[in-house]
């Protein structure tokens, strides 16, 4: 009766292409081969294996010749001769195969099996075998060399000699006395043989090696019509082929087939990943250079090529041919051909095969069909195995039997026919490696024959990682990223005194952490390739594939290159046009004003002379008509917010009062128009009175009915010239430039990136939103590097992993991207008229509609951002995106804190912060990525990179302080209308704290700066309504001097006397 094994931990020796998992004290080592990409270093421990990513490929079975072992003693043999004890059960029995042909085709005769034991010689695997396939090793002198090798592939194994007798220059000589010394059992996933009877081409998953007699020979003259090299061709022709197949379905049901291909001795070949979806992939293969290739399943009736649908088994005519059409990408290979095979099973000499008919057709019109055989492995079906292996130790006493096992992790089994474990026991007394089946309780896996091409070796195959403990009465092997001791033993004891939380906790945890191993998500298949069936009818509309197709002479880089420098060009005439053709002096901006608010003219107004007898040519640019006011400006009574400045232009000269905006001003005259901007001329006229309201052009002015010491009006003409704003054909021209890029050029993702970085800047900084005007461009150039690094962050981030899943469908990326694209760029134009300008509570109470739009705004995010949760979660990523989310939102909450600093979240900062969360292949990704894209560049072109924190001044700008307020002590009760009004004093309070005295408003001009607490009505008009505001005042320091320079503080709102005596109060609050 078997014992049940005792684990014995190998010695693990790392290497990037190789993991060998040594066992010394029973001569076994186990050679994994790293898949997937994976790339151990050296010198990992066990536990430091990414496991799943390691495929077992060979076995070492090691003796120590006597010869050797006698030899070595006391001397400085190899390490690697002392370290291996002697495999501990003889004698092996390796069955040899039978069907074996000299070179002149005459059957060989030889035995079934040879047992091989410690002693046995070369001359008896000679005698058995025959001569071997391959041979080599004995040169040199007989200290350091290596021994004699051979390989008889035929039978599936290689015997390394061992001993003097296989070293040094006359080793072959004496080689038929050497002893072994090391078999080598290539670790292949079952005997080839013909495909099973229930595999067929709905599901192809499985492992194949081509057949090349049974295939037609003209591999090499396809190879060589392609443009493969002399030395790839030979290794492909000579070498043996094998493809590993991944058939799946994904969650839209579409079928995707991954293949690694790789040639004899594990070198790679091609790795390819195909969509049956017929849609046309560009693909760089480093054999076959840029393809273009499309897959399908297809009835073989609709084929018009006879040898593609003719041979086929009736399953395989039922269920579909697989066809895989591909064409070199001649714009950036210089090649010409196409391969267009179909796949299926086909009876080849009685026997179910896996078949290729190849239908070539190369650069001089060369027409080759090629029928292209494989062989089926058992264990195909396995998918990606996770190996480790466990081996006992020799025991001492020699009748007790010694037991290994090896178990294949796998992650993925399918349909495997036995439940059971299968161990194979090794004793003294066995002639051959014999199987015992157990099945331990509560494991649940099976088992299959791993073999070579006749030596059997039985593994078992664990369905469940975490069920190796059922097996081996210890925990399993710790992995790489596991749950730290200390937390483990805190969420056990946890568990003990929760037991109900705590199982809702894990349940939660397990749903965010999503699947495991982390997934990839498909591309999305394109919607405007229409091959769908509708009340009986067959749509057939290949839009995407049909642009592609037409398009592809326009693909080539050079053409993008001569795009690029016309695109340069044609942007510095447009700008020179735009901004430099008129006197720099000459432009104004939107807000451009001649008076400043409050007391900002100073004593009198004197600081915004001359008052008349001036005039000005300016040019404005366009859409001025929505540039408003963001805090309340008073004017006389009456408080202005977020609309334009205009004040007057009522009377028939179109008078407006001084503090009006003159590009706003001028549009409502008619001088210039909003779309386009334009230039006039304006004359100052000094002192007027009653400013009339009127509306015109969509602008409506407000009133002002006494007198203001500083108005304009417009002139009939201006030397100025090229006064139009060409905003709006720069924007024309940029978006048919990018999607022009997305659809018809088509360059490599990572180009046609950074082209929408380069023209989406440049575009607000020299048309949409510049610094300026005219465009400062020594900022624009100091922001632009920076804005580069943070692009370079953006690609590595996310948008390396969408862009490129789009490339099949450049119409649809063309919209899904530029159309949030240009959103994001034209902010000024699109989030800034929504009635929300700061996310602070006194801005949202200011404007109507504001609390109604933030409620919308945060209803869509919070609905894309549960939508993008779900995404990730579905990749396995959720936990390390809310990780990192969850550190950043620390450190804005620790700025958020920083005393006398307020946290401002720019728009570019939200871009910066939302753009990794996008980095998964679907459609509202791709609209997100360029919609925050288009916000980023915005923000930074147009702004600079505005602090993350700013000063209460900052954000208040032209706002009230929040001071203390003056007290008038004059009001509507005390006012005597009896008195003259030349005579009329108004009165205030004494001075309030902090402040050193006040400044009095007179008609919204300072007339009074000092400590007095009362001011004549000797200087004004009684036949005019009045309005007087009060603030305090901080005087000019460090002599304290009462001038009118000084920092004022909230001005009061305006208390106002009519011209018949009747006194009104100021409202409460400041002005």
């Amino acid at each position: 009766m078997m014992g049940r094994p005792q684990p014995v931990e190998p010695e693990v020796k790392s290497y990037s292409d190789a993991v060998y998992l040594n066992y010394y004290a029973i001569g076994l080592s186990l050679l994994f081969a790293p898949q997937k990409g994976y790339k151990p270093t050296t010198g990992l421990k066990l536990a430091d294996l990414t496991v799943d990513k390691l495929l077992l490929d060979s076995i070492y079975i090691y003796n120590i010749p006597k010869q050797s072992t006698e030899r070595t003693k006391g001397t400085s043999a190899r390490a690697a001769e002392r370290a291996y004890s002697a495999y501990p059960s003889f004698p092996l029995s390796l069955s040899i195969n039978p069907d074996v042909k000299d070179k002149d085709n005459n059957p060989l005769t030889r035995p079934q099996k040879l047992d091989v034991g410690a002693d046995t010689s070369g001359k008896d695997f000679v005698q058995a075998l025959g001569e071997p396939d391959r041979k080599g090793g004995g040169a040199g002198p007989s200290s350091g060399s290596i021994g004699i090798w051979c390989e008889w592939s035929r039978d599936g194994f290689m015997v390394e000699f061992g001993g003097d007798e296989a070293k040094g220059p006359q080793a072959w000589e004496r080689g038929k006395d050497a002893i072994w010394k090391i078999i080598t059992i290539p670790y292949t996933y079952s005997d080839i043989m013909a495909a099973p009877a229930d595999l067929n081409v709905l599901d192809i998953t499985g492992k194949y090696v081509m057949n090349k007699t049974l295939s037609d020979q003209t591999t090499e003259q396809i190879l060589t019509l392609q443009g493969v090299g002399w030395l790839t061709r030979k290794a492909i022709v000579y070498g043996t082929v094998t493809l590993a197949i991944k058939h799946t379905k994904d969650d839209e049901g579409i079928e995707q087939i991954h293949i690694e291909q790789t040639l004899t001795g594990g070198i790679p070949g091609t790795t390819e990943d195909r969509t049956l979806w017929w849609k046309e992939r560009e693909n760089e293969d480093h054999v076959f250079g840029p393809v273009v290739g499309k897959s399908r399943r297809v009835k073989a009736a609709e084929l018009d090529i006879p040898f593609l649908k003719e041979g086929w088994t009736p399953d395989t005519v039922e269920h579909g041919l697989i066809q895989s059409y591909v064409e070199s990408n001649t714009p950036k290979s210089g090649r010409v051909w196409i391969a267009n095979q179909t796949w299926g099973m086909e009876d080849i000499n009685g026997e179910r095969r896996y078949v290729r008919h190849v239908k070539f057709t190369g650069p001089k019109a060369e027409d080759i069909e090629a029928k292209l055989v494989y062989d089926y492995t058992h264990f195909g079906n396995i998918g990606n195995c996770r190996s480790s292996s466990r081996a006992v130790k020799p025991t001492a006493n020699p009748s007790d039997s010694q037991t290994v096992v090896f178990v294949a992790t796998c992650s993925d089994i399918h349909d495997l026919p036995s439940p059971d474990i299968t161990e194979y026991d090794s004793s003294p007394s066995s002639s051959q490696l014999s199987s015992t089946v157990k099945r331990p309780a509560g494991l649940s896996s099976v088992s299959r024959s791993l073999s070579t091409s006749k030596t059997n070796v039985n593994v078992a195959v664990e369905e469940r990682p975490y069920e190796l403990e059922s097996l081996y009465r210890d925990p399993p092997p710790s992995r790489p990223g596991h749950t730290p001791p200390w937390l483990v033993r805190a969420s056990e004891s946890f568990g003990r005194t929760n037991p109900r939380l705590y199982g809702w906790a894990r349940k939660s945890w397990l749903y965010v952490k999503g699947p495991r191993p982390k997934v990839d998500l498909h591309p999305p298949p394109p919607l405007l390739d229409i091959d769908s069936h509708l009340l009986g009818h067959h749509i057939v509309a290949p839009i995407e594939s049909t642009i592609i197709k037409a398009t592809r002479p326009l693909t080539s880089p050079w053409l993008f290159v001569l795009l690029v420098v016309a695109y340069i060009i044609g942007t510095a005439f447009f700008s020179r046009a735009q901004s430099f053709l008129t006197p720099a002096e000459s432009f104004i901006g939107c807000t451009s004003t001649y008076w400043l608010s409050n007391n900002g003219c100073g004593q009198d107004g004197l600081a915004c002379g001359p008052f008349d007898n001036s005039t000005f040519d300016f040019r404005c640019p366009a859409q001025c008509d929505h540039v408003i006011l963001q805090n309340p400006r008073t004017i006389g009574d009456e408080q202005v917010a977020f609309k334009p400045l205009i004040v007057g232009g009522g009377d028939p000269n179109g008078t407006y009062r001084g503090d009006s905006f003159i590009c706003a001003a001028a549009i409502q005259a008619g001088v210039i128009s909003n779309s386009k901007g334009g230039c006039g001329s304006l004359s100052l006229t000094g002192n007027f009175t009653d400013f009339i309201p009127f509306s015109s052009h969509g602008l409506t002015s407000l009133g002002f009915p006494t007198v203001f010491p500083l108005s304009f009006q417009f002139g009939d003409s201006t030397s100025l010239t090229h006064c139009n704003d060409l905003r709006d054909g720069a924007l024309a021209y940029n978006v048919l430039v990018t999607s022009a890029l997305f659809i018809l050029f088509r360059p490599k993702s990572i180009v046609l990136y950074w082209s929408l970085i380069c023209i989406g800047f440049w575009h607000v900084v020299l048309f949409s939103q510049p610094m300026g005007p005219p465009p400062k461009l020594d900022l624009a150039f100091g922001t632009f590097l920076p804005v580069l690094f943070i692009a370079y962050g953006f690609w590595r981030l996310a948008f390396r992993f969408v862009l490129p899943a789009f490339r099949s469908m450049p119409l649809e990326s063309c919209v899904l991207y530029l159309s949030g694209f240009w959103v994001g760029i034209l902010n000024n134009l699109t989030f800034d008229r929504l009635p929300l300008s700061r996310l602070t509570s006194s801005d949202l109470h200011k404007r109507s509609g504001a609390i109604a739009t933030l409620v919308v705004l945060v209803v869509i995010i919070v609905l894309a951002a549960i939508n993008q949760i779900r995404v990730i979660r579905k990749t396995g990523w959720l936990p390390y995106y809310i990780g990192w989310y969850i550190a950043g939102g620390l450190v804005a909450l620790v700025l958020a804190l920083l005393p006398d600093l307020s946290f401002r979240l720019h728009h570019y900062i939200l871009a910066i912060v939302l753009i990794p969360g996008t980095a998964f292949p679907t459609r509202l990704s791709a609209i997100y990525q360029g919609l925050l894209l288009g916000l980023f560049l915005n923000g930074t072109a147009a702004f600079g990179f505005d602090s993350i924190l700013q000063t209460a001044a900052d954000l208040r700008q032209d706002a009230p302080l929040g001071s203390d307020l003056p007290v008038w002590f004059t009001n509507s009760t005390n006012y005597n209308t009896s008195i003259p009004f030349a005579n009329q004093t108004i009165v205030w309070d004494a001075l309030i704290d902090g402040w050193d005295g006040f400044a009095l408003l007179v008609d919204d001009v300072q007339r009074y700066a000092g400590t007095a607490l009362n001011f004549s009505l000797v200087s004004l008009d009684s036949s005019l309504p009045h309005f007087f505001r009060l603030a305090g005042l901080e005087l000019t320091k460090p002599y304290k001097q009462y001038t009118s320079q000084g920092t004022a503080g909230d001005f009061t709102k305006a208390a106002t006397l009519f011209p018949n005596g009747t006194w009104v109060n100021p409202l409460p609050g400041p002005s």
